[in-house]
């Protein structure tokens, strides 16, 4: 298998289809809102973005895919997707606290400089850039549809996290 890199269209192709995405999801949520069906909307989106996020793992844990650096989910962006997740299926202070700190900046980190194959042809080329915008596109629902706005509690408890993380 090569490991191809992405070119500078398909990056900048792919950054734009998370852009696009987000805002879909933005203006949707917005929307039902004020419909009066957020919940269900906010669910849908958690429980779409949590089946990413498993198919995603499993696809690293079929046995041709398998190694112990790159399959187990310990990666920042699967504890943020999981995070994601729950934080839009059951609206959290908390999972909407480590969003904002950590997935805007993290997840963007992997966007910026995607790792693995980045071949378009392949199925993990896309179970990448979806489960990764859908954490973008989930921290920012949280700031623009649900309108998350953290306080210095939010920041300390999210240094907590990170550290307990790291160790």
């Amino acid at each position: 298998v090569i490991d191809h890199e992405i070119t500078p269209f398909l990056h900048l192709s792919m950054i734009l289809f998370v852009v696009i995405l987000t805002v879909v999801i933005v203006v949707a949520g917005n929307r039902v809102k004020r419909a009066g069906y957020l919940k269900p909307f906010s669910r849908w989106f958690g429980i779409s973005l949590f089946c990413i996020w498993v198919t995603y793992n499993i696809y690293y844990f079929l046995p041709a895919n398998f190694s112990f650096d790159t399959s187990l989910p310990l990666h920042v962006c699967d504890v943020l997707a999981v995070i994601a997740c729950l934080s839009l299926i059951k609206q959290n202070r908390k999972t909407s606290s480590i969003l904002y700190f950590c997935a805007l900046v993290l997840t963007g980190q992997a966007l910026i400089t995607p790792t693995g194959n980045q071949d378009p042809t392949t199925f993990r080329f896309w179970l990448f850039w979806f489960l990764h915008a859908g954490i973008i596109a989930a921290a920012i629902y949280d700031l623009v549809v649900r309108k998350y706005r953290p306080v210095f509690k939010d920041f300390l408890f999210v240094i907590a996290f990170d550290f307990l993380y790291v160790i």
